[in-house]
């Protein structure tokens, strides 16, 4: 089997072990699904994203920073198709392998608290926005204070 068609036709091999190209597949697969989603596609990139976690589970472990990232993507493309909600799970198991990973001030982690905080306040849920920001560092609080809030 091709590698372009593992990619994009969805065929696994057929030993249930992964393949030794499982990191470049997840890889591949997160730049097309961020290709995807610059282009609009959001429906598709969603679909890639969960490929390329998968594929980085398989590759990484479960709480790898490949896996956040991709995580951080499909989060990303589902607030792209006005799916708030279904933002939330990717986006807290994102955060949570980040903050294991991570420093605590790394930009990285800054960020993925700030898109929680901004998804909690775009569902109405003030208080869990709230709690985060109050948990997080002190560097990420001045970064959500500083935000221009346009709800």
């Amino acid at each position: 089997m091709s590698f372009l068609s593992r990619l994009i036709g969805g065929d696994k091999p057929q030993s249930g072990a992964p393949s030794s190209s499982t990191a470049v597949d997840a890889n591949a697969l997160y730049e097309m699904a961020e290709r995807h989603l610059e282009e609009g596609r959001a429906v598709e990139a969603a679909t890639l994203f969960q490929r390329a976690t998968s594929a980085a589970e398989a590759s990484f472990g479960a709480e790898h920073r490949m896996v956040a990232k991709t995580l951080s993507g499909l989060g990303l493309a589902c607030v792209s198709q006005g799916r708030f909600a279904e933002a939330e799970a990717p986006w807290k198991r994102s955060l949570e392998i980040y903050t294991k990973v991570l420093d605590p001030n790394d930009p990285i982690v800054v960020q993925a608290v700030i898109n929680l905080v901004k998804l909690y306040v775009d569902l109405n849920r003030k208080k869990d926005a709230v709690a985060l920001a109050n948990a997080s560092s002190p560097l990420v609080r001045e970064r959500i204070h500083a935000l221009k809030w346009q709800r």
